[in-house]
């Protein structure tokens, strides 16, 4: 590869003879790169696969592209897979922050309800926001300026979906004076500005011009938008200002996704069981994530020796403790895991040659602009072809449904 040959054809240190024994470099490399390994958490992975992200590589670098760019995010989601995903971060994220009691998707109509009082003390809407809700917005709601002014002072997330090729301007606006703030290394990072003693206390909020209002920024704000159109073309001046992703289905993601369908028909415990250890790892991460967190605050806080302080002794014993238990639920989830993707494997050709009718059936629409076909539409047609699929009787599980079981499909 590049990296190896590059590293192989690392210059010898001055004074060395060039038939000297091989220069060994001090920068260590990886032949198999991955931008997950670099950039994502595995917690956060795990939290985010729990949320319904696809598994597929693609996906998750542009969840972390997504977390980390600076310039809003302009999802090409044709299938809504990044919305779904979307919506379930963030409802956890809701769910998590201390005020709320139970927040979930915000839609228009909430937004007309709150505007028709007119002025400023709209309380529905701003508690919403605050709480960290999701308002989902279209390019045409008519209090689109209206939603993203209360969105921007009182903090939340705001959804526009089913732009496109063209942004409103206030959209446009937003999205060529606001860099995301808390983008990981932006200078003002929450939008807030550090005391003159650098000792990071928020003084006052970085402000903007929306239409005829100026607004304070808050920290909470966060901003996706997304199209379905498969194949946009974005002028410089849009593009330029956000971040494109593209989050269409690609055949790794798809088989995975038919796969989890076809096995929740099949072995509906099995499919249960696999949602259910996704969801246990990531909690046992978290826990492990604040069982190391307590033992750094502790060793930080102490003074003199750790052994003279009981109750570090003691909260470090019972975070040891408690780290092994977790520690013994990985090992097992890693062995229960293994065993349950053998079982799926099974019905694995089943979702790959279901995923080949999909990527045919995409590609009509270059034949005749008649021809566009959802991927809901074709979850749903498979889920009846699978029930119509007559059963076998024996053991053989013909056509990659049954594998063994002696209640499988043939012919799915």
């Amino acid at each position: 590869s590049a990296a190896a040959a590059a590293a192989a054809a690392v210059a010898v240190p001055a004074g060395q003879q060039t038939g000297a024994a091989p220069f060994s470099p001090a920068a260590t490399f990886s032949l198999s790169f991955s931008l997950a390994e670099v950039l994502g958490d595995p917690l956060q992975t795990s939290e985010w696969s729990a949320d319904g992200l696809p598994k597929d590589q693609l996906s998750v670098e542009n969840a972390l592209m997504l977390q980390t760019a600076r310039r809003w995010p302009l999802l090409i989601d044709p299938q809504g897979q990044a919305i779904r995903w979307i919506c379930a971060k963030e409802r956890r994220a809701a769910r998590a922050r201390p005020p709320p009691s139970s927040i979930g998707i915000v839609s228009t109509t909430a937004i007309a309800t709150a505007s028709s009082s007119g002025g400023k003390a709209l309380p529905s809407l701003p508690s919403l926001a605050s709480a960290g809700g999701l308002l989902s917005l279209t390019p045409t709601d008519l209090e689109l300026g209206r939603a993203l002014e209360l969105a921007l002072e009182f903090g939340g997330a705001v959804l526009v979906e089913g732009l496109g090729e063209s942004l409103d301007s206030s959209l446009l606006h937003l999205c060529q004076t606001l860099v995301n703030p808390t983008a990981p290394g932006e200078p003002r990072a929450a939008g807030l500005l550090p005391d003159e003693q650098g000792a990071g206390k928020r003084v006052r909020r970085s402000t903007l011009r929306v239409g005829e209002e100026v607004v304070e920024i808050s920290p909470e704000f966060r901003l996706y938008l997304s199209t379905r159109l498969t194949h946009p073309h974005y002028a410089p001046e849009v593009a330029t200002f956000v971040t494109l992703l593209n989050f269409a289905v690609t055949r790794e993601g798809l088989e995975e996704q038919l796969l989890g369908v076809l096995v929740g028909a099949e072995r509906p415990e099995l499919e249960a069981d696999k949602a259910r250890l996704l969801a246990d790892n990531a909690a046992n991460a978290r826990a492990l994530a604040d069982v190391e967190a307590r033992i750094l605050t502790v060793l930080s806080s102490s003074r003199g020796s750790i052994l003279d302080d009981a109750t570090g002794v003691e909260v470090l014993s019972a975070s040891k403790r408690l780290s092994d238990e977790i520690v013994a639920k990985q090992r097992m989830a890693v062995t229960t895991g293994l065993a349950l993707d053998s079982a799926r494997l099974a019905y694995a050709s089943v979702a790959a040659r279901a995923a080949t009718v999909f990527f045919a059936v995409s590609d009509l629409p270059a034949l005749s602009p008649t021809y566009h076909f959802s991927l809901a539409w074709f979850a749903t047609l498979f889920e009846k072809a699978i029930d119509k699929a007559p059963r076998e009787s024996s053991n053989g599980g013909g056509g990659g449904g049954g594998g063994g079981n002696q209640h499988g499909r043939s012919g799915v």
